[in-house]
């Protein structure tokens, strides 16, 4: 299934972006890479990603900023939160708000797509994310 949605993942962690990268790629999806929320803002509007996947503890600008920032710029724009905490112990408001859907780290890949799939479909359908 080639689906050509685009997917930014921002990732500090190498091995874990690269992963995320070759796993998307393989399942179809246009793919761009940020190490940090600064590396990811210029990529929000050159590449334009149907689906923002960010990780929350981030150096630099944290995945808290990057989202707020990307639901500014777009706020139809799908995002995913990968985070190590789980969605419950995540407070902010504005980030549960802003976000379609969440994913526990360490990353079961079936759950990862689903959840893509969910946030892609819900963005195309004007649904609030």
């Amino acid at each position: 299934m080639m689906s050509h949605n685009r997917i930014l993942v921002v990732e500090d962690e190498d091995n874990v972006r690269d992963v995320l990268a070759e796993f998307l790629s393989y399942r179809g999806y246009l793919v761009e890479t940020a190490a940090n929320g600064l590396k990811a803002l210029p990529k929000l509007g050159e590449f334009a990603p149907d689906l923002l996947l960010t990780d929350l503890q981030m150096p630099g600008l944290d995945g808290f900023g990057l989202i707020r920032r990307a639901h500014e710029q777009d706020p139809d724009r799908a995002i995913v939160v990968m985070s190590a905490l789980a969605r419950s112990e995540l407070t902010d408001a504005q980030v549960n708000a802003y976000t379609a859907g969440y994913v526990t780290k360490p990353i079961d890949p079936d759950e990862l797509i689903a959840v893509i799939e969910r946030a892609i479909a819900a963005s195309a359908h004007g649904q609030p994310s």
